[in-house]
């Protein structure tokens, strides 16, 4: 949808494959919005990989378990509890509703293994117009950009994290590409 998608995805996929240790590598991933093709879930080297979105490209990818949910009509994850190393959220809770996000990273917490990391990317809310911009002339996806319905900081992202039972002082963030998103890694 725009010029630059992508490449925007590849580049979030290898910061937040960079982020997780090789001793986290032989449990289990959950990319939690894994996209119509995940991305990054098929780039990463990781024993068990699972992806829940609400529509995929293929009913199959080879190493990669795909789960359909729609997080509008069921927020809770078909997983037993601590049953996941490392859950990722990456682009997709500035498309939910808070109350839907905050439901959402409640269920990431509860399938997030003692020691576990959460990795999560948010456009920062302060660039929205640039980003409507860039939308208009399809340079990235307008689809996605119009879709936005949370406008992130890093104090909101904490506030819903704490919200779903993450402890602050295990929140770290960072912006990244050129300061207009947000990198956000916790610590179980």
């Amino acid at each position: 949808q725009g010029l630059l998608e992508g490449f925007l995805a590849q580049k979030r996929a290898k910061l937040a494959d960079s982020y997780i240790p090789d001793n986290l590598r032989d449990g289990r991933i959950l990319d939690l919005g894994c996209g119509f093709y995940p991305h990054f879930l098929s780039s990463i080297k990781f024993r068990n990989k699972f992806g829940l979105n609400n529509i995929f490209s293929e009913s199959e990818i080879e190493g990669v378990n795909l789960i359909k949910r729609d997080f509008y009509q069921s927020t809770s994850l078909p997983f037993d509890n601590l049953f996941f190393n490392v859950v990722t959220i990456l682009a997709v809770l500035e498309h939910l509703d808070p109350e839907v996000a905050i439901a959402v990273l409640k269920e990431a917490y509860r399938v997030l293994a003692p020691n576990g990391i959460l990795l999560i990317t948010v456009p920062w809310g302060r660039i929205d117009p640039l980003l409507k911009i860039l939308a208009r002339i399809k340079i990235i996806s307008p689809v996605e950009i119009y879709e936005h319905k949370q406008r992130y900081n890093e104090s909101l992202v904490k506030e819903q994290l704490i919200s779903a039972g993450f402890v602050r002082d295990k929140i770290k963030t960072k912006r990244f590409e050129l300061g207009l998103n947000l990198f956000i890694l916790i610590k179980k």
